[in-house]
């Protein structure tokens, strides 16, 4: 989850997506891993973020939301004035 931003310092012109396998947990369950924030960056850092059902990525821009207090789009996440398209690939 933190590769893409790493790749983003490098290559800010490159298209990066990402898709989670696994189920995304709850906002008040996230935010206790401890460096939940930079998780999240680091996946913001990707121009899609995907997951297998819209609960999952409903609970991942609940956590943006709540984390790190981004904007919410009606199809995805603003973070640092740079949107990233949430999207559900079941």
């Amino acid at each position: 989850m933190l590769v893409p931003n790493y790749i983003r310092r490098f290559r800010r012109d490159i298209q990066i997506g990402f898709f989670l396998h696994i189920p995304f947990p709850t906002w008040e369950q996230f935010r206790v891993l401890p460096k939940a924030d930079h998780l999240l960056q680091g996946v913001l850092a990707c121009n899609l973020i995907s997951f297998h059902i819209h609960d999952y990525a409903q609970h991942f821009r609940g956590a943006c939301s709540h984390i790190l207090q981004c904007e919410l789009a009606p199809d995805g996440v603003i973070y640092h004035g740079r949107m990233s398209i949430i999207s559900t690939h079941p």
